[in-house]
């Protein structure tokens, strides 16, 4: 599998993560992510709800790239390849 820095993104400021105590819920309503509240979600895949809702990673992930330790701030597949966004950085997979 190939890794290679397609483009680099600079960031102007650190955004603080938002903390969640609870998890609402999934809202399917029709006016997309504007009408969600702290805590719903519009959609969710691979992750379950904990007894004190809590949402935990499903199991069976595994770790196919390392970015420098960078977070994934998102991530996409397009047209075969898998394009993420790590740091400061977008990257091109080839995903097996």
């Amino acid at each position: 599998m190939g890794v290679i820095i397609i483009a680099k993104i600079i960031i102007p400021k650190e955004q603080t993560p938002t903390n969640i105590s609870n998890f609402l819920g999934i809202n399917e309503g029709n006016d997309g992510n504007l009408g969600l509240k702290l805590g719903e979600a519009s959609n969710m895949l691979n992750f379950r709800i904990t007894k004190n809702y809590k949402l935990k990673q499903r199991e069976g992930h595994k770790t196919i790239a390392n970015f420098n330790s960078n977070k994934i701030n998102g991530m996409t597949y397009y047209h075969g390849k898998m394009i993420v966004a790590s740091g400061n950085d977008i990257y091109e997979l080839e995903v097996e």
